[in-house]
Order: C-alpha cells, then structure tokens, then sequence
C-alpha cells in the first residue's frame, strides 16, 4: 500500500469582533472577512479547491445574542458562503475537515468561551442543513488536522462533487460587556485539510470501531444472541451526529447496525393519552417520526442516508428470555430504548453507575401498566407514571452498517464523527 500523501487547504477567512462599551451595559460588535478567492490541493486522480463567494462579514453595533438568533442571520455581512469541490477520477477517496483557529493577535482579546460559531450547508433548494449545532469556540487535540484548532466539521468525498457552506459567527448571550474596558478583539482563520488515500485505506465502519475496543470504562456483552451490547460506567462510544452527541447502545450481529441514543434529553413531552401506553399510534412515535420541521426526524441530517428507516423497535421487551408472543414489534426509523437495553448497559455496576444514566428523567418504549409507562429516575432506577405526565424524550436510532468514523476517539471531548461510505 502506498504511503499516504497529506496536502493542506487554508481558507483566508478572518473574522475579527470589535468590543466597544456606551455607558454601562451596551456593546457594539463589529466584524469583517477577508480572503483569498481559490486554494486548492492536487494528488494526481484528486482536485479539491475550496472558492469563497462575494460575502463578506461585517455586522455593525452587534449584541450579544442567543442561538434562536445568531443561526438564522442573513443580511449581508452577517454571514460567510464558502463551498469545497472535489474532481476525482478512478476509484480514489478524499477525507477533509473544517477546522477553525483562534488568530487573534491583539493583547486586548476577548474569550474564545464568549464566541459561538455555527455551520450549515446549503442544499440544491437552497435551505440550510445543520451541520454542526452552535459551539463555543473550543481548540481540540489532533485529530486529522494540526493541534490548537476546533473542528468544525468532517466528512470524505469518492466522487466529483461540489458543496456549499455557510458560516456563521456571534456573541454567546451570556457575555456581559460591563468592566471589559472596551476595544476586545478576536480572530478566527477558518482552515479546510485534505487527505487522499489508496482505496485500500478504507475507514471503519461505525460497528467495526466500537468492536475493536470501547476503553478501560468499558465492555462489549456477547451474551444476548441478538445483540451486542456495550456495557460500562463510561465506554469510549460518544457518536457525534446531526448536531448532537449520541452513545452507541448495541451493535446488530446480523448486519452490523448500530443503535443509538442520545447523550441528552431532547424534549420534554407526555408518552400518549391516558389509558394508552402502546408505542405505536402514541404522540411520542408521531412526533419522533415527524418528517417536518417540527418533529425529530425531519431535523436529523441526510437521515435517509444515515439511518435504517425499517428499525424494528421491541415495545415490550424486558427480559433476554420475554417470549415472541409476549412482544409487540413495530417498526420505525426512531423509536426509544426499552427496558431491557437500559438494564444491560450497567451489567456488572448499579444501575447509578451504568453509562445510560444521564443524571435526568427520560421515557423508556416499555409499558407498566394499562395507564403507565416505565421512565428512567434521575438517580439510575427505573419507575412506572401515568403515560400522560411529560417527561424527557432520549431519541434512538440505528445506523446503517456502511456508516464509517472519519475522526474522533469515542470519548466525550473528541467523540467519533460520522461520514458515508
């Protein structure tokens, strides 16, 4: 196998957000872009050029704002278009990574803590899809890309194709300007580094990575035919996907999907109507399977792509041995976790231990009763209420097995990061 070759794109974008106090509690913010118009890497079969667009940021007497607003800028200057295009020949893959880097060079500096930066792509019909979720700025260690950056983003392409991204940059709502003194600065450059490999230098899979080791806080459970379950206080198995950190769950020996849950609560909302805890019919399968934008599913990336729409979800499963004719199946492409999985994931710890627990109340798919359904206490122990009390919602999701990790480690700080292969 030849030697991998490492080539480097480096966008010129500089954002540069100037503090300027009036009285005792306004701020005005200024900012403004530069660069250069095409870098591009050559690997023989590969070209990949990034090019910037005509915008230019530059947002005068600016606020600190929340997230609602700072996503959804579009006056001119309040945003930054930059696309990434790929000319591939022959059977060859390219990775690359969005990173941004702090260039700030005035002594006068405010927090990289204060700033957010948001990242979407621009579909063929022009909408935004998230790519990744408002973030503080945050330098990572390496991974794919030199040290003392955070990443923005990562992904591979096998064919010639073209993407478009918008940046957005702005001042978490928290900042209080009162007693800065006033003229802050920071600068962020906003780098894109490729690599080329042999078609030999496949990525792995999503099953793959996580069988090949989860960490000293970890373990993989063979013992349920079925499934492989990843068992733990905290396993190296944090999935960053759509804009949120997920924990792998189980791995299907049948054809290596992996299912997921999320890290954290979603939303908070009753199961269903009283006297009803079936899973099938409930608002909590209408609104997790919501195509639009005002359910979950309609707001996960390329979920088509990503994710088996035919996941088959146990709505009644609590134990390895419940009998088929015990069981009511039904098929999603989310659904919950049930009782069963919750359990086996703290095999070996108390159930205050087990990776699951995420210190909260939340909805399992699992009945208790003819009027309630078994939820997760926010100390680990599992309880039966009323399916028409509102509790937390943790989505759950199965991976397609050609889903493959691009980056990351599957810890908290650099959880692995997805892409299609």
């Amino acid at each position: 196998m030849e030697k991998k070759k490492e080539k480097v794109i480096v966008l010129g974008l500089i954002l540069i957000m100037i503090v300027a106090v009036i009285g005792v509690s306004y701020a005005a913010f200024s900012y403004t872009g530069t660069g250069q118009t095409v870098n591009s890497i050559t690997t023989g079969a590969i070209t990949m050029t990034y090019t910037e667009s005509d915008n230019i940021i530059t947002m005068d007497g600016a606020l600190p704002t929340t997230d609602k607003t700072g996503t959804v800028r579009l006056k001119e200057g309040e945003y930054f278009d930059f696309t990434i295009s790929s000319s591939i020949t022959g059977n060859v893959n390219i990775n690359y990574e969005i990173s941004a880097k702090d260039v700030t060079t005035s002594d006068r500096k405010i927090d990289g803590s204060n700033i957010k930066l948001y990242l979407t792509r621009i579909t063929e019909d022009g909408t935004e899809e998230e790519l990744m979720s408002p973030e503080t700025y945050n330098e990572e260690s390496e991974a794919g890309r030199p040290s003392g950056e955070m990443s923005l983003y990562a992904s591979s392409m096998n064919s010639s194709e073209t993407n478009n991204y918008r940046l957005r940059m702005y001042v978490t709502e928290e900042y209080n300007p009162q007693g800065d003194g006033g003229g802050l600065e920071f600068s962020v450059k906003i780098n894109v580094y490729g690599k080329d490999g042999n078609p030999e230098d496949i990525l792995p899979t999503a099953a793959e990575k996580l069988l090949a080791g989860v960490g000293e806080n970890g373990a993989i459970n063979t013992t349920d035919p079925d499934q492989t379950f990843i068992t733990g206080e905290d396993p190296n198995n944090y999935i960053w996907y759509s804009g949120k950190l997920w924990r792998a769950v189980s791995i299907d020996p049948d054809d290596n999907s992996v299912k997921l849950v999320t890290q954290w609560n979603i939303s908070i909302i009753p199961y269903n109507a009283f006297a009803n805890t079936a899973f099938e019919g409930s608002y909590m399968e209408e609104w997790l399977n919501d195509t639009s934008v005002d359910g979950f599913l309609g707001n996960l990336r390329d979920y088509e792509n990503f994710i088996k729409l035919d996941s088959v979800w146990n709505a009644t499963e609590t134990t390895a041995t419940t009998k088929p004719a015990e069981t009511t199946m039904v098929t999603d492409p989310v659904g919950l976790l049930n009782i069963y999985e919750y359990t086996m994931s703290y095999s070996g710890t108390t159930y205050s231990n087990g990776y699951l627990n995420n210190g909260l109340y939340w909805w399992c798919i699992t009945p208790y009763s003819w009027s309630s359904v078994r939820w997760v206490h926010y100390n680990g122990s599992v309880i039966g209420n009323s399916s028409t009390n509102a509790f937390g919602v943790r989505p759950s999701l199965n991976l397609k097995s050609n889903v493959q990790i691009v980056t990351g480690t599957g810890t908290k700080t650099d959880p692995f990061v997805l892409t299609l292969g």
